[in-house]
């Protein structure tokens, strides 16, 4: 069981390398999502090195992809028949900056797409907020790479995360 579990999320080599680089470099937790049975969940993750950090994001973890920086990023990159059957359902309001509304939620994707990456501005978790970016395989986005971080930090840091974010998304497969 526990074997069969592991093969469940298991990523490229560069894909942790990039993960490892990002929660080194920018001192946060990252992680890594995929679009799994319909829906955004967390396959990889690296704790940051910061004394104040976001805990509890773990493997396995999944659901409210309209709330969260990477199922934006996967809802935006990716094929048009999982976007229309994800916002064929009911958008969950998990705090008072949650997205519930189809056209708003439309709107934040197109921009996702024009910008290249995602945020979640504490839509999915008070006091938290993320940035997200597309990996690229070929023409397809098969994951996405975020940061997750104390929303007071990321206000002060979000220029940053983000430039941190789409590098480690752009890295190199060697």
């Amino acid at each position: 069981m526990q074997a069969s579990f592991e093969r469940a999320y298991v990523i490229p080599g560069w894909m942790r390398e990039a993960l490892a680089r990002l929660a080194y470099d920018s001192g946060e937790t990252a992680n890594i999502c995929r679009w799994r049975n319909n829906d955004v969940e967390i396959v990889a993750v690296v704790e940051g090195r910061n004394a104040v950090r976001v805990a509890g994001h773990a493997i396995g973890l999944r659901g409210n992809a309209h709330a969260r920086a990477s199922g934006k990023v996967l809802l935006a990159f990716g094929p048009a028949a999982r976007r229309q059957q994800y916002l064929a359902r009911p958008l969950a309001e998990l705090t008072p900056n949650t997205i519930c509304s189809v056209s708003e939620l439309e709107a934040e994707l197109a921009k996702v797409t024009r910008q290249g990456y995602g945020l979640d501005r504490e839509e999915f978790i008070p006091g938290v907020s993320c940035v997200s970016a597309p990996f690229r395989e070929s023409d397809t986005i098969s994951a996405a790479i975020a940061v997750t971080v104390p929303t007071a930090r990321f206000r002060e840091t979000c220029d940053e995360l983000v430039a941190a974010v789409v590098a480690a998304a752009s890295l190199e497969r060697g």
